[in-house]
């Protein structure tokens, strides 16, 4: 499948934060990773390719993430695991026990 433009110079699929990045990250910084992943995931197509997301996916599947203190980085996860959601459809990346967390 051909990936389509998203942007200007942006193609879809090219994400600039990794699941380490994610794990890693703390206040601010995490905040800033999960608005940038959520802005980059919105404009990635639904495909058979999911190169790079596969790690973002485990990262936000992370009970970490799912019951952070902070309501506005369980907002952004909630938000990130809906469009991995989306763009993995009809399958799922989580496991059954992961999407009872997020559910």
């Amino acid at each position: 499948a051909l990936a389509a433009i998203s942007g200007p110079m942006e193609e879809c699929g090219d994400l600039t934060i990794t699941g380490s990045d994610l794990k890693s990250a703390k206040g601010a910084t995490l905040v800033k990773s999960l608005q940038t992943l959520s802005e980059e995931l919105t404009n990635f197509e639904q495909t058979e390719e999911h190169e790079g997301l596969q790690s973002c996916a485990e990262a936000l599947g992370d009970a970490k993430l799912l019951r952070h203190k902070d309501p506005e980085v369980k907002l952004l996860t909630a938000c990130c695991v809906s469009d991995v959601l989306r763009i993995y459809a009809p399958d799922t990346p989580y496991s059954p026990d992961t999407l009872k967390n997020v559910f």
